[in-house]
């Protein structure tokens, strides 16, 4: 198999967004840039244009809270404020919302795990509220993104199954936000290396697969990264040793659900 990247871009709009959408255009690079609410009613126009080039918009929340943390009630506030926003930037670019995709905050479902997917939570109120979030979702019209290649166990069985978007590989450029950086990555060279390490670490817990990440030829990679006017140098380096190394990006297919 051909080993295609699926990128997606949390975070949505910074004041690197417009540079970053004509640096992708460039690159003939196509993306869903998941979009936080309160900051996406601020950049209307900016959204505007980024359908306008092709890109698809996707639901962040509207303000960018960890989901174990709300209560229901908050939970679908915070995906229905998105949501309208979302309906207008679409209706006053002209655009069909055709496919509505949605990703929590940190990767956080609201099961208590605080965005560890590979471990079950253990507060059942919880899971319960999980549960409804996913109902939440499939009311609204959201449906997972469909992704050709991605063949990890986990991501089949699990992650894919569900209403909201996830990864398979955090490019963690976002660790560069701190001055000191997390996780032993304190440099963008050490983002850069981590790209090509052999079952890199993964802060989601560890990864239940014998072998994984973009060295592992067998899966396609749903890849996520930020859209963040202070990682963007490293973001454009990242994309662009990507491509030296010869990974080609994929565009979403239709969704069949």
């Amino acid at each position: 198999m051909t080993k295609k990247l699926y990128l997606t871009i949390d975070d949505f709009p910074s004041k690197a967004s417009e540079e970053m959408l004509y640096f992708l255009k460039e690159k003939e690079i196509s993306c869903v840039l998941f979009c936080i609410g309160r900051g996406l009613e601020k950049q209307k126009e900016l959204a505007s244009m980024a359908l306008s080039m092709g890109y698809e918009l996707g639901n962040h929340s509207y303000s960018h809270k960890h989901f174990s943390k709300l209560s229901l009630k908050s939970a679908y506030l915070e995906i229905e404020r998105c949501h309208l926003i979302l309906e207008e930037v679409y209706a006053r670019a002209g655009v069909s919302w055709n496919r509505k995709y949605f990703r929590f905050p940190y990767g956080d479902k609201g099961d208590g795990t605080g965005g560890q997917v590979f471990r079950r939570g253990d507060d059942s109120l919880k899971r319960l509220k999980k549960r409804r979030i996913q109902k939440k979702l499939a009311e609204l019209g959201y449906s997972n993104i469909i992704t050709p290649g991605v063949s990890y166990h986990y991501y089949k069985n699990y992650l894919e199954m569900e209403r909201d978007a996830h990864w398979t590989f955090d490019v963690m450029e976002w660790v560069m936000k701190r001055n000191e950086g997390m996780f032993g990555l304190t440099s963008g060279q050490d983002v850069l290396n981590r790209l090509f390490q052999e079952n890199p670490f993964d802060c989601r817990g560890v990864v239940p697969e014998e072998n994984y990440g973009l060295m592992f030829p067998y899966s396609s990679e749903v890849i996520l990264m930020h859209d963040c006017e202070q990682t963007f140098p490293i973001f454009k380096k990242v994309i662009s040793r990507m491509m030296e190394r010869g990974y080609t990006f994929g565009k979403l297919a239709d969704t069949n659900l």
